[in-house]
C-alpha cells in the first residue's frame, strides 16, 4: 500500500512539473494577443490620419508599445517579445519620420516593421503549439 501512494505522489509531482513547464511556455500570451488587437486598431487609426493631426494616434500606438514592457512572459515567449517590441519601436519611428516629413525614411521603416511583425508572429507561434 505505501508503494502505491508513494508512486502516486511521484506521479502528481510529475505531473505538476509538467504542467509548470506548459503553463510557463505560453505565460503571456493571451496579454500580449490583446495589445496586439490594441495595436493593430492603433495602426489602422494612425494609417489613416492626415500627417497634421497625426500626433495623437502615435501617443496612443507609444502608450500600447509601453504596455508590452509590463506582461510577464514566460521564458518562450521572451524572444516574441523583444521581436514585437522591435516592431512597434520601428512602425513608431516611421510614422515620427513622416510627421517630419521624412517619406523616404517614413516608407523604409514602416517597410521594414512589417517585416518584423512577421518575425515576432512565427516565434510567438512557436511558443503557442
Amino acid at each position: 500500500m505505501k508503494n502505491i501512494v508513494k508512486a502516486a505522489l511521484l506521479g502528481l509531482v510529475v505531473f505538476s512539473s509538467a504542467c509548470s513547464v506548459v503553463e510557463s511556455k505560453d505565460k503571456g500570451l493571451v496579454e500580449l494577443r490583446a495589445v496586439e488587437q490594441k495595436w493593430e486598431d492603433g495602426l489602422k487609426l494612425a494609417s489613416s490620419t492626415s500627417r497634421i493631426a497625426l500626433s495623437t494616434p502615435v501617443a496612443n500606438l507609444q502608450a500600447i508599445r509601453r504596455e508590452v514592457d509590463t506582461i510577464p512572459l514566460g521564458e518562450c515567449l521572451k524572444p516574441a517579445s523583444t521581436k514585437l517590441r522591435k516592431h512597434m519601436d520601428t512602425i513608431i519611428e516611421g510614422f515620427l519620420s513622416f510627421m517630419g516629413d521624412d517619406k523616404y525614411t517614413a516608407e523604409r521603416k514602416l517597410k521594414s516593421g512589417e517585416t518584423l511583425l512577421e518575425e515576432y508572429r512565427s516565434a510567438r507561434d512557436l511558443c503557442s503549439k
